[in-house]
């Protein structure tokens, strides 16, 4: 709904001006953030998603601007200091100096609401430009969003990197370690395998899937993490399902639950085992009661979702 994606992105700089500022969220003082256009903005674009009925938002690499901008803190270095958290693990190319092209609300925006990711196969259904008041030399002050409808039989396929190395003398008590490395350096996903190397020797094949944009950083997490001398990489496609959070509320507290569809239709719907598990340590319940009582939630709130 609109109210809920507009929480959404306020909650989004709201732990951001949190982090900046050493405080809670519930102390947040929101200043240029709190101005009505930025109001506008924020509501305006949600009202916009759900008039259109946009089911899925993908953004391309954003510019992150060198120099200083004035601000309600005084003078600050670009990008400010809000956006840089708020685009944590977002893609970001080089942008101009001098001026601000992604600011904390613009960030949050795609941040909330968006994913990484380029234009899919698709039916164009129309395209939308937006100026800014400032006209900078050199570069277009603009937004263009393109508006596409998946067809049925257009497979969902994005490109995936494989990150993979052999180790025959890497203890298994550092597996867990080396597999968090991997994910917090940008894998989706990151798994070993018993396998028997060369002169009778027993070892783990460790592979690593990543996104192109993260696979230098993967890649030099195996390798400081690992007891490997060299690794091997290769880019391949893979299909997915459209996957989105949505939350339930249970007897345990509120759980997450991820959903994967496919030509929107629901298939999956799981509920998050980190949420699962701290709800059942914190309410002393058992994992697989807490996620049975989320699996019912779930289905009892969508009973008549089609």
């Amino acid at each position: 709904s609109v109210v809920s994606k507009a929480k959404q992105v306020f909650h989004c700089l709201a732990e951001a001006e949190a982090l900046v500022h050493g405080t809670s969220i519930e102390d947040v003082v929101f200043h240029e953030v709190g101005a009505v256009d930025s109001i506008i903005d924020i509501v305006a674009s949600c009202i916009a998603l759900d008039y259109l009925d946009i089911e899925t938002i993908l953004s391309c690499s954003l510019p992150m601007s060198s120099g200083n901008v004035q601000t309600a803190h005084g003078l600050i270095a670009l990008p400010a200091p809000a956006t840089l958290h708020i685009l944590t693990n977002w893609p970001v190319i080089a942008g101009k100096s001098g001026l601000e092209q992604v600011t904390p609300t613009g960030a949050a925006l795609v941040a909330a609401l968006a994913k990484p990711g380029v234009l899919p196969s698709c039916t164009l259904r129309g395209t939308g430009v937006g100026a800014g008041t400032a006209d900078p030399q050199g570069w277009p002050n603009i937004v263009r969003l393109i508006l596409g409808e998946l067809s049925e039989d257009v497979d969902a396929t994005d490109e995936i990197e494989v990150i993979s190395a052999h180790m025959d003398d890497f203890s298994g008590e550092h597996l867990p370690g080396l597999i968090n490395a991997l994910i917090d350096a940008g894998a989706v996903d990151a798994f070993a395998t018993p396998v028997l190397m060369k002169k009778g020797r027993s070892g783990l094949w460790v592979q690593a899937l990543a996104k192109p944009h993260d696979s230098k950083n993967v890649s030099e997490a195996m390798l400081l993490h690992g007891s490997t001398f060299g690794l091997r990489r290769h880019r391949t496609t893979r299909d997915v399902l459209d996957r989105w959070h949505e939350s339930v509320e249970t007897p345990h507290g509120t759980i997450r639950v991820t959903i994967g569809a496919r030509n929107g239709k629901i298939i999956h719907a799981a509920p998050e085992f980190e949420d699962v598990r701290s709800a059942a340590e914190a309410t002393s319940t058992t994992i697989p009661r807490v996620h049975s009582d989320a699996v019912t939630a779930w289905t009892n709130k969508n009973r008549n979702r089609q």
